[in-house]
């Protein structure tokens, strides 16, 4: 199985997870960093991780110890590496970063509205900022485009200004 695909369905498992866990249900989670990119990218660097950015406050310490206190739970704790094993028994390491330590970059390098998004959306960075990810009704998540559904992300950013300032060093 491609490296990619194997990564994407262990972030689509962990999504699914967290969305079973009651305090977590409402939880808004985005997929960042090399997995979002390669996703759009794929001739470019690859990577071994997922990387989530989550709306919980208390992320990553409070999400780990409860996604490691679930029966039978697919998640380790190796050191300072958090590891979920996946169906075919690969351990695929899962950082987790809480919103509020990047509250610009999620809201403007994803493209989110200025209220928390539905529950049941998940967006990813694009080079168009308007892809997404979502779970639909049945539990399964999917990659979708903003075509694809009239929840998804409905304006680009802003740019942000090159303005220079004034008595700055080099």
């Amino acid at each position: 199985m491609d490296a990619r695909v194997r990564l994407e369905r262990a972030a689509a498992d962990v999504i699914v997870i967290l969305k079973g866990i009651a305090e977590y249900s409402e939880a808004s989670i985005a997929v960042i960093g090399g997995l979002a990119l390669w996703k759009y990218i794929q001739g470019g660097r690859g990577t071994q991780d997922v990387d989530f950015i989550i709306s919980i406050d208390s992320a990553p310490h409070s999400v780990k110890n409860k996604l490691l206190a679930l029966p039978n739970s697919p998640f380790i704790q190796q050191a300072q590496y958090f590891l979920y094993e996946d169906r075919e028994g690969n351990y695929v390491q899962i950082d987790i970063t809480p919103a509020w330590q990047s509250e610009d970059w999620w809201r403007q390098r994803l493209g989110l509205p200025a209220q928390v998004p539905p529950a049941d959306d998940y967006w990813t960075w694009s080079d168009e900022y308007q892809n997404w990810y979502h779970m639909d009704d049945d539990g399964t998540c999917e990659w979708a485009s903003p075509g694809e559904s009239s929840t998804g992300p409905s304006q680009k950013p802003k740019k942000p200004s090159k303005s220079k300032s004034k008595g700055s060093r080099r």
